[in-house]
């Protein structure tokens, strides 16, 4: 099952079509597009172990033409906007995986992409810490970030605005009011 949190401007589905579309361009062109328009956030964090969370958040950015110090700019920012202003210069191995996931976001959203691709994304994550995270995701919606999510967690796919299922290849729109008991039916 996968989850939606859509923007009030973009809504995974407005996005999808594009994409098969964009499937048929060539390799540089696809990544070119991958590079400035999808960020992705992993259930692993995947940060560089011997970098700092800037440094980790400004990692994408080293191949935009920009100066450095708008890309520095550009990392501090997004790690202000998930909370995490105070720990700029900490490295991975102090931080709780609530940090670490908000440096991962941080990283996927600090070029502005218009999609955020997440996976499982608080798979690691206490319940508490899952909860703050669901709702810092929201509250990136309002920014016009379309937010692609695929919880294990029911609970969190509960809190999506549009619930979405890829079967045999199709992507097809579930109905709400019965998408969760056919979950727990399959599980």
């Amino acid at each position: 099952m996968h989850a939606s949190y859509t923007s009030p401007n973009r809504t995974v589905a407005s996005f999808l079509p594009h994409a098969q579309i964009r499937t048929a361009l060539p390799g540089a062109r696809r990544t070119r597009l991958r590079s400035e328009q999808i960020g992705f956030v992993f259930q692993a964090f995947h940060l560089v172990a011997h970098k700092t969370a800037l440094s980790n958040v400004i990692l994408p950015l080293i191949y935009k033409p920009a100066p450095r110090r708008s890309r520095r700019r550009a990392a501090t920012e997004a790690l202000t906007k998930v909370g995490l202003a105070h720990r700029v210069h900490a490295m991975p191995r102090t931080l709780s995986g609530g940090e670490k996931q908000r440096v991962a976001i941080a990283r996927a959203t600090c070029y502005s992409p218009t999609l955020l691709l997440c996976d499982e994304p608080s798979g690691n994550l206490d319940t508490a810490t899952s909860n703050t995270l669901v709702r810092m995701l929201r509250e990136l919606t309002c920014t016009g970030l379309a937010i692609f999510l695929v919880p294990h967690d029911v609970d969190i796919a509960k809190k999506a605005d549009r619930l979405l299922q890829v079967r045999d290849g199709k992507l097809t729109e579930l109905d709400r009011s019965n998408a969760f008991g056919l979950q727990s039916q399959d599980a």
